[in-house]
């Protein structure tokens, strides 16, 4: 008896199924992989803001930490006290908040300027930028002009309060009294908040 010989193979329905199938796991597997890079790029960015935030603080906690008051030079002093008082000394025309004091044992490499030890801070908040403003003291010690250093961006708040006399107060001139402790508190456009105290050393 003769035996026909089959020829296997896909029906049209099959191959339009098999074809559906591999367009919806090709969707899948495209969607997953875009997540993965939404999240990586995501967190890359978060994890760059958290380093920013962690060195503004550190650089503050180290200002703090070595802020003391103007020495008595007599007049001279007085003098220049005021010309940082004025606001002489900041490049910004106008700031939304900030705080100025003197400190000390600040980096002079090689001797790369005349020799005062007391450098004049202020910490202030410009169009969204906690800005750092740094020069010698007293004024016109150096012909170089203040240094701006932006810390951080898109900060949309910048308070602070003051330990002095066994409470927290809003204002408080470091030029003439210090504080035990300076807080600080940055809210940002984006809906984050941080928080960070500051301890002065003891006189």
């Amino acid at each position: 008896m003769a035996r026909h010989n089959q020829q296997a193979g896909f029906t049209l329905l099959e191959m339009m199924l098999a074809l559906a199938l591999l367009a919806a796991t090709s969707v899948i597997a495209l969607q997953l992989f875009q997540g993965v890079l939404r999240s990586s790029a995501l967190l890359r960015e978060a994890s760059s803001k958290l380093m920013q935030q962690q060195f503004a603080f550190a650089v503050m906690e180290m200002d703090f930490s070595q802020a003391l008051l103007p020495p008595d030079f007599g007049e001279k002093n007085q003098l220049s006290t005021a010309a940082i008082a004025t606001g002489d000394l900041s490049p910004a025309s106008k700031q939304e908040a900030e705080v100025r004091f003197l400190r000390s044992n600040w980096l002079n490499p090689a001797g790369m300027f005349p020799r005062s030890q007391i450098e004049h801070v202020t910490y202030q908040l410009a169009q969204g930028k906690l800005q750092k403003v740094s020069a010698l003291w007293p004024a016109g010690v150096s012909a170089e002009p203040p240094r701006v250093t932006t810390l951080l961006t898109g900060v949309s708040a910048f308070t602070l309060r003051y330990y002095y006399q066994n409470k927290w107060v809003e204002k408080l001139n470091m030029l003439n009294v210090l504080p035990k402790a300076v807080a600080v508190e940055l809210e940002f456009a984006d809906g984050g908040e941080f928080r960070r105290t500051f301890l002065l050393a003891e006189d």
